[in-house]
């Protein structure tokens, strides 16, 4: 399908727009219970890189693509599993607060382990994500990380502010 996007005789970001739509949320769905390799992952920025740059564009950067060209949240399927991620937990949690507890004991047993090690699952997945994003959940419920002007800041999970 990527083959088919790089194709197009469209600019780029109309290319971008239908590999978001037509690969990107089929390959990524239900990446928050259960990630995909990051092998997978890899393979997937390389053909949505290719479709999204086109013919004419083949050795370009896709770092440079997906951090200032196109919203790589949207478009890069690294950042876009990460992002997933992260908002599938904070909704089913928000839905679901009977689950609290269990999530809160599933984050301080995962705390305990080495990386890398154990059970997959949605805890871990959310984890990693965090880990991905350079952010650390601080409690259950706080997650921590830096922003662009290197300024530590900390936000609830549950809070309204959290899609911001």
């Amino acid at each position: 399908m990527c083959e088919r996007i790089s194709d197009l005789p469209l600019p780029l970001m109309p290319r971008a727009q239908i590999a978001a739509v037509q690969v990107l949320s089929k390959a990524l769905c239900a990446c928050g219970a259960s990630p995909p390799s990051k092998r997978d992952l890899q393979s997937l920025r390389a053909a949505a890189a290719k479709a999204t740059w086109g013919q004419k564009n083949r050795w370009r950067a896709s770092e440079a693509l997906f951090t200032f060209i196109v919203p790589g949240h949207r478009h890069d399927p690294i950042q876009a599993c990460q992002y997933l991620t992260v908002t599938t937990m904070r909704r089913v949690l928000d839905r679901h607060p009977s689950l609290w507890p269990l999530y809160a004991d599933l984050c301080q047993r995962r705390a305990l382990e080495r990386q890398g090690a154990g059970v997959g699952g949605p805890v871990k997945a959310f984890l990693n994500a965090l880990r991905g994003m350079g952010a650390e959940l601080r409690n259950p419920g706080v997650i921590a990380y830096c922003t662009s002007e290197n300024e530590a800041r900390t936000i609830n999970l549950l809070d309204s502010d959290f899609a911001r």
